[in-house]
């Protein structure tokens, strides 16, 4: 452990000198080497050698301790002493300002302090005042705004649900219902549809499971 100080002892020296510090090295010693010292750990105990040893006591001297005593005695009299002034002076005080009347003056100032005060509460009540009413025109705007863009926006939620609705029912007139159930069928069978049809490599498509060959162009314009 020692080696490893005087290690790091010597680059420390060598750091300062690098960086023209003026510091010597009996200095840099005295300042940071430290003595370890075995201790023995708590959780051991007492020694058995220090285990019955009492320590030694040295006799009260009596001369210094009636010394002490009068100085103590001296000291927590002389507090007392200026507590009690202090209080003394504090009381004296507060009767004087109590039996003082206020003079013609202060009656003065506080009244020309209290005019001033209620000019400026006055001022800063009309400035509020101004500025509320600023504020709820703009709120009352503001909501009619608002007002304005809600009914817009319904007149226009309804004006697309009535192009729905009038689609449905023109939709409606040709779906298949009850009363015109057979009617239907019969227009079912006499126009068979029969989506099954082949293409061979030269694009000629067969329509149902026995249909004639169509071209490529006869094609093409039946997709179209």
């Amino acid at each position: 452990m020692l080696r490893a100080t005087v290690r790091t002892l010597n680059l420390s020296n060598r750091i300062c000198n690098q960086n023209n510090f003026n510091i010597s090295h009996s200095e840099l010693n005295i300042q940071s080497i430290r003595r370890w010292r075995y201790r023995r750990p708590l959780e051991l105990g007492t020694s058995k050698s220090k285990l019955f040893r009492i320590p030694e006591h040295p006799e009260p001297n009596i001369d210094e301790l009636k010394e002490l005593k009068r100085l103590n005695d001296e000291y927590r009299t002389k507090v007392k002493s200026i507590r009690t002034y202090f209080r003394e002076e504090k009381h004296k005080r507060d009767e004087a300002m109590l039996l003082k009347p206020q003079s013609i003056k202060d009656d003065a100032d506080f009244e020309r302090i209290s005019k001033i005060n209620d000019e400026w509460n006055q001022g800063i009540a009309k400035m509020r005042e101004a500025r509320l009413n600023a504020e709820r025109i703009a709120m009352q705007q503001e909501i009619k705004w608002q007002l304005e863009k809600q009914r817009e926006y319904e007149e226009e939620q309804r004006r697309i649900i009535d192009e729905l609705v009038l689609k449905e029912k023109e939709a409606a007139k040709s779906f298949i219902v009850r009363e015109n159930f057979d009617e239907a069928l019969d227009l079912a069978l006499k126009n068979i549809s029969d989506f099954n049809y082949a293409i061979d490599f030269e694009g000629n498509m067969y329509k149902g499971r026995q249909g004639e060959a169509k071209k490529s162009f006869e094609i093409e314009s039946e997709l179209e």
